[in-house]
């Protein structure tokens, strides 16, 4: 469930929430000062290194049908409208869109305050990418869920990026009617460091700049996660 998703009418999205199982996994796009809190609820933030997200988002512009950029401008009417599409090469408009809207600095600075309390898990990316396993073991002990030992080995594997993308195929409509090649666009190459690889070097030098605003620690483990050396 992502109840900030505006494509979805918010009564719709409560009468879903309502009806699932068991306990219920929303996710969102929100900064934590944006998102109601309380003692009973999980809170698990993900993060990742900010240059890689940057060329993420440029990938799914890239791929994004301008219809589909055309609906999103129109449920949020009431906010600056995105470009039709990217053309590869404005990365200068790519970023202050991204700041504007996803801006990871923002992101990381609203969870700072909140990281050391018993309901928040941190986790980043790169880590992930490092050890999937390791990252899926302390994101259940955090859960309280109790995977038998015989079903992590499947779990890990449909967990991976080509597993991920092979499943989306099949089944995930709504990336075929937004990019360009469906999943194999969203689900595109993953990894860390393309960042530093493809952009611009003042655009490296823009999100540096932005970086300067977190405290040092903070823009650390943004970039690197657990092997920045920073204790979150």
């Amino acid at each position: 469930m992502w109840p900030d998703l505006r494509m979805i009418p918010i009564e719709e999205m409560v009468t879903n929430s309502e009806a699932l199982p068991g306990r219920r996994q929303l996710k969102a796009h929100l900064p934590a000062t944006a998102l109601p809190w309380s003692e009973s609820v999980r809170y698990v933030a993900v993060f990742r290194n900010p240059a890689d997200t940057l060329v993420s988002w440029a990938n799914h512009r890239a791929a994004m049908f301008p219809d589909r950029v055309a609906m999103l401008n129109e449920v949020a009417s009431d906010l600056t409208p995105l470009r039709e599409a990217f053309d590869g090469e404005d990365y200068d408009y790519l970023f202050d869109e991204w700041v504007r809207y996803w801006s990871p600095f923002e992101f990381r600075a609203s969870w700072g305050p909140k990281r050391s309390a018993d309901n928040v898990l941190l986790v980043h990316y790169a880590d992930l990418y490092r050890d999937l396993e390791a990252g899926m073991r302390h994101l259940a002990d955090f859960l309280d869920f109790d995977v038998p030992d015989e079903c992590w080995p499947d779990m890990v594997e449909r967990c991976k990026l080509d597993s991920m993308r092979e499943a989306a195929r099949v089944s995930a409509r709504g990336l075929n009617v937004s990019f360009q090649n469906g999943a194999d666009s969203f689900f595109y190459k993953g990894g860390i460091g393309r960042g530093a690889e493809l952009l611009p070097a003042h655009i490296m030098a823009k999100i540096e700049q932005e970086n300067q605003a977190l405290d040092p620690a903070a823009a650390a483990w943004l970039a690197d996660g657990n092997a920045s050396g920073v204790a979150i």
